[in-house]
C-alpha cells in the first residue's frame, strides 16, 4: 500500500497515525452500517485508503460542522470545530458572533437547510409575536422620520436666525466711545434735546429753587436720567431756572 500504510500498519505509529487509523475504522463502521455486515456493498479497504489519503493530502486538520444546541432557549445553531493538528481531537463550539460558548446539550447535527429552515420558524414566531415590522409599521415609521426631518430643517432655520441675531449682538456690544458735556444754566425756561443717553442737574445756588421736569430742584440736590438699555435714549426734559446756578451734565 506504499510508505503511508506502511507507516500507517507499522508498529511505530504517531499520534497522527492514530487518527488515520480511527478514521479507516469509522470508514468501515459506515460501510457496515449501510451494507449490513459485509457483501457488495462493504467498501474494500484500498478504496478506504485512497478516501484517507486524500484527506491527508488535502491536509484537513480542522473540521468544522453546524449543529443545533437544543437545550438553549431558543435553540441556537453553534459552529462544533473540530482541531486534530495535536493528534487528539479537540472540540470547541462558537456562536454566530465567533464567541467561544459551551453547549446546554442536547446537540443536532443539521446540513445547511436545516439552519435556514431552523432561522425561518424563528423569524415567523418572532412576526407572530408582534417583534417584527410589518409593512404598516414600516409606513408608520417613515411617516414619523418624514416628520422628524421637517422639525430637524425647522431646527436649522432658527440655529441660522440665532446666528444672525448673535453676530448682531456682538456689533452692539463692540465698546463705542461717548462724549460727555457739562454746562451751567443760570435762566432758563425750555428743555434738554432728546436723543441723549444720560442726563444730570445739580443745584449749586444757596437760595433759588429751580424745576426740572416739573419737580423742584432745591439748592444742594442732585438728579440724574439714564436712558438705560443698549440704543436706548431719553426724551426732552423741561428745565426753569431764574437766577439760579445749575450744574448740566450729559451723554451724547
Amino acid at each position: 500500500m506504499g510508505d503511508k500504510s506502511d507507516k500507517l500498519f507499522g508498529r511505530s505509529q504517531s499520534a497522527s497515525d492514530n487518527l488515520r487509523v480511527w478514521q479507516i475504522k469509522f470508514l468501515e463502521d459506515i460501510a457496515l452500517a449501510v451494507g449490513g455486515g459485509g457483501g457488495g456493498a462493504l467498501a474494500l479497504e484500498s478504496t478506504q485508503i485512497s478516501v484517507l489519503n486524500a484527506i491527508i493530502a488535502a491536509d484537513q486538520d480542522i473540521e468544522i460542522l453546524l449543529v443545533r444546541d437544543d437545550g438553549a432557549i431558543p435553540p441556537e445553531i453553534l459552529q462544533q470545530i473540530t482541531n486534530y493538528q495535536t493528534g487528539v481531537p479537540v472540540v470547541t463550539y462558537k456562536d454566530v458572533n465567533g464567541t467561544v460558548v459551551v453547549p446546554v446539550g442536547p446537540l443536532t447535527y443539521i446540513d445547511a437547510s436545516a439552519a435556514i429552515n431552523l432561522m425561518l420558524a424563528q423569524l415567523v414566531l418572532l412576526n407572530a409575536g408582534g417583534q417584527l415590522s410589518t409593512e404598516a409599521t414600516l409606513a408608520a415609521t417613515n411617516v414619523l422620520l418624514t416628520a422628524m426631518d421637517v422639525v430637524l430643517d425647522n431646527i436649522k432655520l432658527d440655529t441660522a436666525a440665532i446666528k444672525v441675531a448673535t453676530e448682531g449682538i456682538n456689533t452692539k456690544l463692540t465698546p463705542v466711545a461717548k462724549t460727555p458735556l457739562v454746562s451751567r444754566i443760570t435762566t432758563l425756561s425750555g428743555g434738554t434735546t432728546s436723543g441723549q443717553r444720560s442726563i444730570s442737574f445739580f443745584n449749586a445756588h444757596a437760595t433759588v429753587v429751580a424745576t426740572i421736569g416739573g419737580a423742584a430742584l432745591n439748592p444742594g440736590e442732585f438728579i440724574s436720567f439714564d436712558a438705560g438699555g443698549e440704543g436706548d435714549t431719553l426724551d426732552s426734559i423741561t428745565i426753569v431756572v431764574t437766577g439760579g446756578d445749575i450744574i448740566f451734565t450729559q451723554v451724547l
